[in-house]
């Protein structure tokens, strides 16, 4: 019996460790982009793609390949705001927040997995990661909003919920700030 399960162990111990490692999340290097024009700067992950939807708010957008299939993309918007009196940083936040929670929970599969604010290089934030699906595909979408300078600024990473990489996210995040 000892050794019936000391050749159980012995063959499946390696198997395990091959399934664990096959999920864990890929490496993935980065490069730092700059925006000129909008004065920040964030790392992102080397060897993407431009996306080819950019507007005046999406002020950059990158995919990982030219499909977008897996969805596989990083985006930062710019949102102008203005304010009757003293700017209120975190009301606009909150504002565009539940917007943004509000517009999605319509998507069939809807669910938020985190909404907390947080401190980051680039100031007071607010941060949510939600699932949904879209176009027969469960994605997941983690955000986060900061307010600089009249404007309200999202950094979105969205994935399809089996490949998500916390690391690029967290990595997006904790780089960006601003020049200026």
């Amino acid at each position: 019996m000892k050794k019936t399960l000391c050749i159980v162990f012995t063959v499946l111990f390696p198997i395990f460790g091959l399934i664990q490692s096959a999920n864990a999340e890929k490496e993935v290097e980065y490069n730092v982009y700059s925006d000129p024009v909008n004065k920040f700067y964030l790392k992102a992950p080397a060897g993407w793609l431009p996306g080819d939807n950019k507007t005046d708010i999406v002020v950059y957008i990158i995919v990982e390949t030219p499909q977008n299939d897996p969805v596989n993309s990083l985006n930062v918007q710019k949102i102008p705001v203005s304010f009757p009196g003293e700017p209120q940083p975190k009301e606009a936040i909150d504002m565009l927040s539940q917007q943004i929670l509000n517009d999605l929970s319509s998507a069939p599969g809807f669910a938020i997995g985190r909404d907390d604010y947080l401190t980051t290089p680039a100031g007071n934030a607010r941060m949510f990661d939600v699932k949904y699906s879209y176009n027969g595909k469960t994605l997941r979408q983690a955000q986060i909003i900061f307010y600089h300078k009249d404007a309200l600024y999202m950094i979105a990473y969205t994935a399809d919920f089996d490949t998500f990489n916390t690391d690029i996210f967290n990595t997006a995040i904790n780089s960006f700030n601003f020049t200026e």
